[in-house]
């Protein structure tokens, strides 16, 4: 979709407008943005630092970069018991388009896939089944894409075990039987 052509640059396309915000950026924000585009539909504070964080931007940054990228509008945060952020699928797109021409898809795809295993297994080795339930079956979205990486050509199988390990009750109980 193209806008006025009497309009601003930036003002004309969705892109566009995406290309300027993420312009105005600094590069560890961008960095930041880019590898949150690997989340489907929302996802945790937690899951958001293993996944952004690496050598150059430690979890703390990535939660300042968080914070600022809330700021500017660019990362949505959904209230509840526990909050938890969102991409709009138009800024998920060109973050999952940026991590591509950068080649670093499937690694941030990985760390991904480890994050939701990671989130699934828990700190609490005495949790509740219901209580585990409640506490993952936000992120089904983000375990389905995980799975699907995982159980893919470039995939790790000992992540595909350990996310069907830890959902095995979830699914049953949710319903979803078939998957």
């Amino acid at each position: 979709m193209t806008g006025s052509p009497t309009a601003l640059a930036r003002h004309q396309t969705v892109r566009a407008a995406l290309q300027w915000s993420h312009g105005l950026l600094t590069a560890a924000e961008q960095t930041v943005f880019d590898r949150l585009g690997v989340f489907t539909g929302t996802f945790s504070l937690e899951a958001a630092q293993q996944v952004a964080a690496d050598e150059a931007i430690d979890a703390w940054a990535v939660l300042d970069h968080l914070a600022s990228l809330v700021d500017k509008s660019l990362v949505l945060v959904e209230g509840g018991q526990t909050k938890r952020y969102r991409l709009l699928e138009s800024s998920r797109a060109f973050a999952l388009e940026r991590l591509t021409a950068a080649g670093s898809l499937e690694a941030i795809r990985r760390c991904h896939a480890q994050a939701i295993a990671d989130t699934l297994t828990g700190d609490d080795p005495f949790e509740e089944p219901l209580a585990r339930m409640r506490r993952v079956a936000p992120d089904l979205d983000n375990v389905r894409a995980a799975a699907a990486w995982a159980m893919g050509p470039g995939g790790d199988r000992q992540i595909a075990v350990a996310l069907a390990a830890a959902t095995d009750m979830l699914w049953d109980a949710q319903g979803f039987n078939d998957e």
